[in-house]
């Protein structure tokens, strides 16, 4: 089951393009930062100010410094940090309860939508699960010592944290704090309560140098306080961007518990109904490891529903613990006579078989889809333009809805409209990318142009595009 599902992740998103989900966005950070120089704050391909911390992109820039290759830069990340928490859930789940237990944590965390589109996504979500899974974890390996805190786990913790900030800000505290104040909650009356509490320096350190980042960002650059502070922090909050009336990533909360649910379904659903047993809800009372993995998954999930601006992707942290806890209930239920001994065996190998079978062919069909209605079509489109121009011929690309084309061609930005026509008129462009309706209504304006190709209508693109150069 492992091999397949890492084979999922790998050609889940082929063949890569960064067409969908602002993969463009993202990848550019790294991309400016390699051809531009601009280190610790961002823009996105059309020029706005980007919003998140840029270590995901220093890790990329790094990458590609070793790889000359981008697409390794941009997915390797996201597929390495997927692979980490796949292992640790695996030897986790094999530890509790064997065999049996490895394949419950291996298809609760992978064999779902959400896993196997975001592990080479060339986004941010995968490696911050990560970084929450792995602080989290040091909660809960601390949990089941029952020793006091180690200076390998303060030091872990510390890292995880820093992490965490450097990639998406304090929105780990989202996923961690319900579960800290659950688990409190629930432990008050224990004589000898455990502490979930590392030191306060090593929550605060971390948010300390992220506030910094922030600050740096806000008195040097006014739009970076509207995009970040406004928009990708207090417009999460409403369901509108500030000063746009847009509507964005709008969720509520009754459809998306049902809709997780039921993209992680069986797991789910035998985590609730194990849940619901007498006996495993008394066991609990002597497991604060396995209390602690309830509370963070569930808490983090609760207070998560209720933001309304996000995409599904974005509650994937809460499934690691959660797949990490279902093994240890699974055990513990099966342990007593009745139903779930009698039929655990046969329900988790057939489940597991159902659900295998589902995820196998959903990666088949999204890799047919994508081979089929050629979504590459725009990296091939700017490669054939930078090949066109050749190392010393001016390439501009017009400003247009498909944010990847100046990567693509290996150009850094968009040129607007009006000055790619002047450009043009004096002789200063050799090749220029255009879209459709701009050469359909003024191709009077490029005199002396030659319609080299064509993208036609593309299936999951904003538009479409021709290629012009001078003539000979």
């Amino acid at each position: 089951m492992v091999t397949l599902l890492v084979l999922c992740f790998l050609v889940r998103n082929v063949p890569w393009h960064l067409d969908d989900y602002d993969q463009a966005k993202q990848a550019y950070t790294s991309y400016e930062m390699v051809h531009l120089d601009h280190w610790f704050f961002q823009h996105t391909p059309v020029g706005k100010v980007a919003t998140k911390p840029p270590l995901v992109g220093w890790v990329s820039a790094a990458i590609h410094g070793v790889t000359g290759s981008w697409d390794v830069a941009w997915r390797l990340p996201s597929l390495v940090a997927a692979l980490v928490m796949l292992g640790m859930v695996v030897i986790e789940g094999r530890r509790v309860w064997g065999a049996m237990g490895a394949v419950l944590a291996t298809a609760f965390f992978g064999m779902n939508i959400l896993a196997v589109r975001l592990a080479t996504l060339v986004r941010t979500d995968m490696v911050l699960a990560l970084w929450i899974f792995l602080v989290g974890w040091v909660i809960f390996d601390h949990l089941r010592s029952g020793n006091p805190w180690t200076a390998r786990q303060r030091w872990l913790f510390l890292f995880a944290m820093l992490a965490s900030m450097l990639t998406k800000g304090p929105i780990l505290f989202a996923f961690i704090v319900p579960g800290l104040v659950a688990f409190w909650w629930l432990t008050r009356k224990q004589e000898s309560r455990p502490t979930t509490n590392p030191g306060w320096l090593l929550w605060l350190l971390p948010l300390g140098v992220f506030l910094a980042w922030a600050i740096w960002g806000a008195v040097t650059n006014e739009a970076f306080y509207q995009e970040v502070v406004w928009k990708e922090f207090l417009g999460r909050f409403g369901t509108t961007e500030s000063g746009s009336g847009e509507v964005y990533h709008k969720s509520q909360p009754v459809y998306y518990y049902l809709k997780v649910i039921g993209l992680t379904a069986p797991w789910s659903l035998m985590l609730i109904g194990l849940l619901c047993t007498k006996r495993v809800r008394g066991w609990l009372r002597d497991r604060p490891e396995v209390l602690w993995l309830l509370c963070w998954g569930i808490g983090g999930f609760v207070l998560m529903s209720l933001i309304p601006s996000k995409r599904t992707d974005r509650i994937f942290p809460v499934i690691p613990p959660l797949a990490i806890a279902l093994p240890y209930l699974a055990a513990a239920a099966a342990g007593a006579s009745g139903w779930w001994q009698r039929w655990h065996q046969r329900l988790i190998v057939v489940s597991s078989v159902v659900v295998t079978l589902a995820i196998t062919g959903y990666t088949a069909a999204q890799v047919k889809f994508g081979i089929d209605t050629n979504q590459r079509v725009l990296v091939d489109f700017g490669a054939q333009a930078r090949e066109i121009a050749g190392p010393d011929g001016v390439l501009l690309i017009v400003e247009d809805n498909d944010e990847a084309i100046p990567m693509y061609a290996g150009e850094t930005e968009f040129t607007p409209r009006n000055a790619a026509r002047k450009a043009w008129k004096r002789g200063e462009v050799d090749v220029l990318i255009l879209p459709h309706k701009e050469w359909t209504k003024n191709a009077d304006r490029y005199s002396g142009a030659e319609l080299v190709t064509d993208t036609g209508e593309a299936i999951g693109k904003n538009g479409r595009h021709v290629l012009i150069r001078r003539a000979e």
